[in-house]
């Protein structure tokens, strides 16, 4: 990350490979499911997009880039689970 940071304020064209996005949402089990089929549509995406052709990509204008979407409940809702399932906290 930090080389990253780096290189980003030497060469500026680097800032169109990153994204950083987070939130914290109520969701109903039926939109969780629809979030959770949009992170696979944008996997999908992503890889529909990916140059494979690595002589195409031998003159250095593409970089390689990792794509990593989470979903998962917060501490405080996992701890209401537990406590539900009359299970006791740690």
């Amino acid at each position: 990350h930090e080389l990253f940071q780096e290189a980003a304020s030497i060469d500026s064209g680097l800032r169109i490979f990153q994204s950083y996005l987070w939130t914290s949402v109520y969701l109903s089990p039926e939109n969780s499911l629809k979030v959770r089929e949009g992170i696979v549509d944008l996997v999908d995406l992503a890889e529909r997009l990916a140059e494979t052709d690595p002589e195409a990509r031998a003159d250095g204008g593409y970089i390689r880039v990792r794509l990593q979407a989470t979903m998962f409940p917060t501490a405080g809702e996992s701890t209401k689970v537990i406590k539900g399932n009359g299970q006791e906290e740690d």
